[in-house]
């Protein structure tokens, strides 16, 4: 068979440039976020418990995770989805987390899904969602 008749067959397609970006720019602001120490970043605050569970579409645990830090620990408050995107999803609870820290929340419990697509172009996203609870020590107050 002469060579003109075989055709290539390209790889799977990646993320586009905008998606690498958009990964570029979380990956720069965690890293600047964790080189600061919990009492720095979010003051008054003695430590931070995060429990999470990780839950299929059908609502099985699939993982559960417990994190705490510390006032000198540096703080990460986001997880990678475990789901069907391949760990693309990325839950962010650092907003969840300054939202209970400004309403001196000792505890807030949240749900969140990922909405990330199970592959470039497909139109059905992941589904997995991480059940969180945030327990939050806040400092004794001086005076």
């Amino acid at each position: 068979m002469a060579q003109f008749f075989k055709k290539r067959r390209r790889g799977a397609p990646g993320p586009s440039k905008n998606e690498l970006k958009v990964r570029r720019r979380r990956a720069d602001a965690n890293e600047a976020a964790q080189q600061r120490p919990l009492a720095e970043e979010i003051p008054g605050v003695q430590r931070v418990t995060l429990q999470l569970d990780f839950l299929t579409p059908q609502r099985q645990v699939l993982d559960q995770q417990t994190h705490v830090f510390n006032a000198t620990d540096t703080p990460e408050f986001t997880a990678e989805c475990l789901g069907r995107c391949g760990g693309t999803g990325i839950f962010d609870l650092s907003d969840k987390v300054q939202q209970a820290v400004n309403a001196r929340q000792r505890t807030l419990q949240s749900t969140d899904l990922c909405a990330e697509r199970i592959f470039p172009g497909s139109s059905e996203t992941c589904g997995f969602q991480l059940q969180s609870t945030i327990d939050i020590v806040f400092a004794p107050a001086n005076g």
